[in-house]
């Protein structure tokens, strides 16, 4: 059958690209030898290419010698103990086994296995219903630890290889009239290369987004803790012009003293006071810069509009959580808190921040006033209230997603016009 070859050498290459997409839902690819993994994984697609060219019948040969494959194939990228390895080569090897019977029994039902060109139609079919199979369950996995595109550019991803099942099949019906096998094999294999790639510029758009908001709050990162550099210079240099002045500080004072003006002397003291408080906007001190310049800063903001806010913060020592998460959580907890009360206008609002650690998890808890009126869709999540919805709420959603990167708990709750956020991180 040489005028399939370049037909079964794309279909051995798309199952190893199946493989690689299971395999991407078990967690980053950690491979113990680069070259141990390339070699199996053309034997593996040798083995696939020997299988459509001969046809193999031997059934029990072809099954033993495919499951072998997927052992050492995952072994080679993700190095873990054999029951796991096993664990997840049953998985694939099931599922691929299941998609194969089940569009054969479809197809022969149909009548279309029963022609030459039938055996294309199947092959095709089952491991681009497989593949799809396989993204579906990679993002919905990849969901909870990555930036996602919108679920509608999500399900149109997925016309694609639906599409492609019904151009194929449409091709076929139309070439099994002539025999010419031509048509629907460069056809076939075109589409399978536009599903690969497809899919390949997905992930990588992902992967530029995912960075792009990294960055984006770095630069926040940045920008806070310049700004706390800021007050503290010009905390300290007034301090420096206080002690530079102390001689003539106190000359006056003595002579309040001398000359009984009580209150005066009172009010120069008071005065000199402010002027010696090195960290007068430093409410936080828990030993985190990330959490502290993002505390402080906001802190300032609140006091300089007149809000009531309320910290009551400890001490944290070492924490394992990454600089840019914590960035994320309570960053925007705390931009969320300032916009509700800043929105309740000339009414007395609060805010109250709390922040320590309660049995060695981190507590983060931010609670403020509010208007009394929330939005929510149909399944109780929040949304925002801002005119451009396509721009903003996603800040809740990107605390939830990084609260569930450390296995977290977040709490969200809102009652006599007082909404919530109580969140629990633990250490790996």
């Amino acid at each position: 059958m040489n005028e399939y070859l370049l037909f079964n050498i794309g279909m051995s290459l798309f199952s190893l690209v199946i493989i690689q997409t299971w395999m991407d839902i078990f967690g980053e690819i950690k491979r113990k030898n680069k070259a141990v993994s390339i070699i199996f994984s053309v034997l593996f697609v040798s083995f696939q290419l020997w299988i459509h060219i001969s046809e193999a019948s031997n059934t029990l040969l072809v099954s033993l010698g495919t499951f072998s494959f997927f052992v050492i194939i995952i072994w080679s990228y993700h190095p873990c103990n054999l029951l796991t390895i096993l664990f997840r080569v049953g998985i694939i090897y099931v599922v691929w086994v299941l998609l194969e019977v089940v569009v054969s029994v479809i197809l022969v039902e149909m009548g279309v296995l029963n022609d030459s060109f039938g055996f294309i139609l199947g092959s095709v079919v089952s491991k681009i219903t497989n593949f799809l199979l396989a993204q579906l369950v990679k993002r919905k996995q990849l969901t909870k630890n990555k930036f996602m595109i919108s679920f509608r550019n999500w399900l149109r991803l997925f016309v694609v290889p639906i599409i492609s099942i019904l151009i194929i099949d449409a091709v076929y019906r139309i070439t099994i009239r002539s025999s010419d096998s031509f048509v629907l094999i460069t056809i076939t294999l075109s589409l399978l290369l536009l599903n690969y790639f497809t899919f390949s510029l997905y992930d990588e758009l992902e992967k530029q987004m995912e960075t792009e908001e990294k960055n984006m709050i770095y630069e926040q990162q940045l920008l806070l803790c310049s700004r706390q550099a800021e007050e503290r210079e010009a905390a300290y240099q007034e301090t420096r012009a206080v002690r530079h002045d102390l001689k003539n500080y106190l000359l006056d004072l003595q002579i309040c003293l001398k000359e009984g003006r009580q209150d005066e002397l009172a009010d120069r003291i008071n005065s000199l006071l402010e002027k010696n408080q090195i960290y007068r906007n430093e409410i936080s001190h828990t030993g985190n810069t990330v959490i502290d310049a993002l505390i402080n800063n906001k802190y300032s903001v609140a006091i300089a509009q007149g809000l009531d806010i309320r910290c009551e913060i400890e001490p944290l020592g070492n924490l394992s959580f990454e600089d840019v998460d914590l960035c994320i959580i309570l960053g925007n907890l705390l931009d969320n808190a300032l916009e509700a009360v800043q929105k309740m206008g000339s009414s007395k609002g609060y805010i109250e921040v709390s922040v320590k650690k309660v049995k060695g998890a981190l507590s983060l808890k931010v609670a403020n006033s509010f208007d009394g009126y929330v939005k929510k869709d149909k399944k109780g999540k929040f949304l925002t209230r801002k005119d451009d919805s396509k721009s903003h709420g996603i800040g809740l959603e990107s605390v939830k997603r990084t609260v569930e990167k450390y296995n977290g708990e977040m709490l969200l709750s809102e009652e006599n016009n007082r909404f919530t956020a109580d969140i629990l991180l633990y250490s790996s």
